[in-house]
């Protein structure tokens, strides 16, 4: 029984780092990822003589580490750092972080609870869409989900048992915690209260412990970015922007999604039925119930840990005016975790009853995981063992028209690209701003007039128009009509939504989700072809210009 078992934990491994390894080169040669791009133009601007990463939005650490891996893996053949090994780099970071997680995850919940709850909480990790998603990113909630659970797994090493070595490591990674975001820092409150809980009877050895633990943190976040200090002035211009993007007092291209958008209903009803999966969430949610409860009954130290963990993870990401999938991404393996100790205790709870409510629960649980694995393999093969939607509406393209058809196409949108290396005549328009540019506004009937297709490379502009039409009511009245044929142009393709596309989009890849679930992955791409001339004055009419 034990060799099946570790057959078992093996091959469920295994599943784990090829779902979250296999085609990790996505997207080449064109990446079209933003952030990816953002970060690489950091690490190839650096060199030995300036480590000034002249990007702040998150810490240098990651960057640093690009940098130094593909400088020593170059340094026989004495070339560059290329575009495409940093993204390849980046991306292996992700995978192999993630992977690293997953064990931490099975690690700190058999330490909370025992191996039951631990293989539950595996299994759901490893057929996570979230975790498969994010390993396959250059970006770095990876990182910050690792240092997390690292940070969470020594905070109970702290509280079972007293040691100075795990101190010292807790300080580190508490460190490097916030060196990649800031933002971390109030994770220090737990550490401080297992100190006090530890150190009841010695106030002494609690204030010299926590003096400690915060100067050695400083100290890793001082090593680990200078530049924080040495260029003190980017440093704050740029967190202050990203602080009021995030806040909603700068309105930029890329937060309009979120206007008139509720917090936590909209991470509940958009963000986390994609990165969960529905069955997942709903058992998330009586999970979470079911820790407080025994927070306050049970009075068990390591629940209130754990319960710390996740509102310091929820709650300053879930109230933001932003609300990228990105943020709630963080939360996942404390729900994993929280759900492996409920369904855990649900099986003590069902194990002396009748045969049939004991069948019923192994019913349950192998229902979860298999809705599970059906989710994650229909985004795996959705847009991993399927030709990126851009390069298939590309292919499309030109197969039906000539390189110098005139294009019109948004501007922003990395899903271009593919386009401009055949096409002569692609005229990028923002539509964006078109509310409030007379400009814009003048140039669009001409443009509609003179060009022979349109391209939306993504849903991105398009689902706020239609969903917003109080605030953006030429906009509206723009994509409304291109799809209702009254521009005089008519769609000829759409990226096709096979039964796993189904599946993960819950029958809606452009409504169903927040937009940057699949925007830069596995976009919806439209293309209208012109069938019927119109004229100025007809465009304007229609437009109400």
């Amino acid at each position: 029984m034990k060799i099946i078992k570790n057959i078992f934990f093996i091959l469920l491994i295994s599943i784990g780092i090829f779902f979250r390894f296999y085609n990790l080169n996505w997207g080449s040669p064109f990446y079209f990822h933003p952030d990816e791009r953002n970060i690489i133009y950091s690490v190839l601007q650096l060199s030995f003589s300036n480590f000034n990463p002249n990007f702040f939005a998150y810490g240098s650490l990651p960057i640093y580490n690009i940098f130094f891996l593909d400088s020593l893996l170059n340094i026989f053949n004495h070339s560059p750092i290329s575009f495409n090994q940093a993204i390849l780099t980046g991306r292996f970071f992700s995978f192999l972080l993630s992977c690293f997680s997953l064990y931490l995850i099975y690690q700190i919940t058999l330490k909370i609870k025992n191996k039951n709850a631990a293989l539950i909480a595996l299994i759901l990790s490893t057929f996570s869409v979230g975790f498969i998603q994010f390993s396959h990113f250059l970006t770095f909630e990876t990182w910050l989900i690792f240092l997390n659970l690292l940070f969470l797994f020594l905070c109970l090493k702290q509280y079972q048992k007293s040691d100075l070595k795990n101190f010292i490591l807790a300080s580190v990674v508490f460190g490097l915690f916030i060196s990649i975001k800031i933002i971390a820092t109030p994770y220090l409150l737990i550490y401080l209260i297992i100190l006090f809980e530890t150190n009841r009877k010695n106030l002494k050895k609690f204030f010299s412990y926590s003096l400690s633990f915060i100067t050695i943190s400083i100290l890793i976040f001082i090593v680990t970015n200078p530049f924080t200090f040495l260029d003190r002035v980017d440093f704050l211009n740029s967190i202050n922007y990203e602080s009021s993007v995030a806040l909603g007092n700068i309105n930029v291209f890329y937060t309009q999604e979120f206007i008139n958008t509720k917090p936590f209903i909209f991470q509940f009803l958009h963000t986390l039925p994609f990165l969960l999966n529905p069955i997942v969430e709903i058992i998330f949610i009586i999970s979470f119930l079911y820790l407080i409860y025994l927070v306050f009954i049970k009075r068990d130290f390591k629940y209130f840990i754990i319960l710390l963990f996740i509102f310091l993870t929820i709650f300053p990401s879930f109230i933001f005016f932003v609300k990228w999938t990105r943020y709630t991404f963080l939360v996942l393996p404390f729900v994993y975790i929280c759900i492996g100790i409920f369904l855990d205790d649900l099986r003590n709870l069902f194990r002396k009853t009748n045969f049939a409510i004991k069948y019923s629960y192994v019913s349950f649980i192998l229902i979860i995981f298999l809705f599970s694995f059906i989710f994650s393999f229909s985004y795996f093969k959705t847009v991993y063992l399927t030709t990126d939607s851009r390069i298939q509406a590309f292919n499309f393209l030109v197969k039906n028209t000539s390189s110098n058809t005139h294009i019109l196409s948004e501007s922003y949108d990395l899903g271009i690209i593919p386009f401009n290396s055949y096409f002569k005549n692609i005229t990028l328009f923002d539509f964006y701003d078109l509310e409030n540019n007379s400009g814009l506004k003048t140039n669009l009937p001409q443009l509609l007039e003179s060009n022979d297709f349109i391209i939306l490379p993504s849903q991105r502009i398009m689902k706020t128009r239609f969903l917003n039409a109080k605030y953006f009511p030429l906009g509206n009245k723009f994509y409304v009509n291109l799809f209702n044929n009254k521009l005089g142009y008519v769609l000829i393709y759409q990226t096709n939504c096979d039964n796993f596309c189904r599946i993960i989009y819950i029958n809606n890849p452009v409504f169903a989700y927040e937009e940057t679930v699949n925007v830069f992955d596995r976009p919806q791409v439209f293309v209208f072809k012109k069938y019927k001339q119109l004229s100025l004055d007809q465009y304007k009419n229609i437009l109400n210009l």
